[in-house]
């Protein structure tokens, strides 16, 4: 496949010789095809490497011995050990993204010696390594044991830090504060000269905020049900993302785009507490809510269904099979109807409840309007008379272009209230 995104079931292999052998991928959501990655870069201020080039959600890894060994790194810098020289091709960073494709690495070409201050965000907790959002106002210095140092974060009023490798906060009294990175400076108290200058990525500012946020409502789904999805009520998907959990908070996965729903395993049980949700601003502020009841998916009857529509030797579903998948409307009056439509699908578009749903909606309209039709002509016979395509759509059997007319007048002999249901007008034709 070409790189790009691949929406549930448009993926499709059939039988060259049998155009209706179709296998569908139906399972396992949107496929988005990546075989590309940039290549990172980075720049050794003081004693800090700062990296730019990164992309969303990709992580990255560095070397500072020629590749012998790799770490995972965290933001978008490292620090590197004081009055140092790297030789070239020492210091060596690469990343990998979602899609698992590894760049081409990037080396320092010439040597770098780093000096005896350096200072770094001790987390960018933002939705990229580089958006300059965070949630952390602590700021990291690296420096010798010896060195005794002072930081501003205007750029102007120096404070007194401490001795050796130590951090300093950006907020005191504040719950949030922009602040340009050329006024976030540390220098060497005996050495004024000495001076470092924060740097993260291409940004020019970090902005910085620790306030709350609020909860998202509680996710909606019935505790026993055959649809799987997962309602998330309440999110502003255009000044928050949100993620979900499936594993009490253990693992998480990003929110799709602007949907506000997601899946959960089929045929699978969730005890309390089990699905969370969380919503989570731009500084990477969380607030988590969750689900407060068991919940179970049996999707028993809707795999019936969905194995009728793709063939129909298989049994064929009943009123009760609808009930069981959550499908609604579906009554002996429109039975017949219904399953016609699902089977005349092929297996296209019923694998979810909300797919059947909609064919059996369809369905029951068609149904209920034909079913009209034939009661109207019993009530009068100056009323238009059913025609042999009423009988299919209202799910009536057996009446074919040779017994039409005999029909009819059966249907003319009854009272309105003797032809108001598929079962008495089935009587009615059975008999003709």
């Amino acid at each position: 496949l070409a790189d790009g995104t691949y929406q549930q079931k448009n993926i499709q292999v059939r039988d060259k010789a049998d155009g209706n052998n179709i296998v569908k991928l139906s399972d396992i959501g949107a496929i988005t095809i990546d075989t590309t990655i940039a290549q990172p870069l980075f720049t050794v201020a003081g004693t800090i490497a700062t990296i730019t080039g990164l992309e969303p959600q990709a992580t990255w890894q560095y070397s500072t011995d020629n590749a012998q060994s790799w770490t995972s790194g965290t933001g978008a810098s490292f620090a590197l050990p004081i009055n140092t020289t790297f030789a070239s091709n020492s210091i060596q960073v690469q990343q990998t993204d979602l899609a698992g494709n590894v760049s081409a690495i990037t080396k320092n070409s010439a040597s770098i010696t780093t000096t005896s201050l350096g200072l770094m965000l001790n987390a960018d907790t933002g939705a990229f390594s580089t958006d300059g959002y965070t949630n952390d106002a602590t700021v990291n210095v690296v420096t010798d044991a010896s060195i005794t140092w002072e930081y501003t974060v205007n750029g102007t009023d120096w404070q007194q830090g401490g001795t050796g490798s130590g951090s300093f906060e950006l907020l005191s009294d504040k719950v949030a504060d922009s602040i340009l990175l050329s006024n976030i400076q540390i220098r060497d108290k005996n050495t004024p000269t000495n001076t470092v200058t924060l740097s993260h990525g291409v940004i020019d500012k970090i902005d910085l905020s620790t306030a709350p946020i609020s909860k998202l409502d509680e996710p909606s789904i019935a505790k026993i049900t055959s649809d799987n999805t997962v309602k998330v009520n309440g999110v502003n998907t255009s000044e928050y993302t949100w993620e979900y959990s499936t594993d009490a908070g253990k693992n998480w996965t990003t929110g799709t785009g602007t949907s506000t729903s997601f899946q959960l395993s089929n045929n699978d049980t969730y005890v309390e507490n089990q699905i969370q949700v969380k919503q989570i601003d731009v500084y990477g502020n969380t607030a988590i809510t969750k689900l407060s009841h068991t919940v179970k998916i049996d999707q028993t009857p809707l795999i019936k269904i969905s194995a009728y529509a793709e063939n129909d030797n298989n049994p064929t579903p009943s009123i009760k099979d609808y009930a069981a998948a959550g499908v609604t409307g579906v009554d002996a009056n429109n039975l017949n109807t219904t399953n016609a439509a699902i089977k005349a699908s092929n297996g296209i578009g019923t694998d979810t409840l909300a797919e059947v749903q909609a064919i059996a909606s369809v369905a029951n309209n068609t149904a209920d309007t034909a079913l009209a039709i034939i009661t109207a002509y019993a009530d009068s016979n100056t009323n238009l008379a059913p025609s042999l395509q009423n009988y299919t759509d209202a799910g009536v059997t057996g009446v074919d272009n040779s017994n039409l007319a005999a029909v009819n007048g059966a249907i003319d002999g009854v009272a309105k209230a003797d032809a108001d249901t598929t079962t008495e007008v089935q009587t009615l034709v059975n008999i003709v």
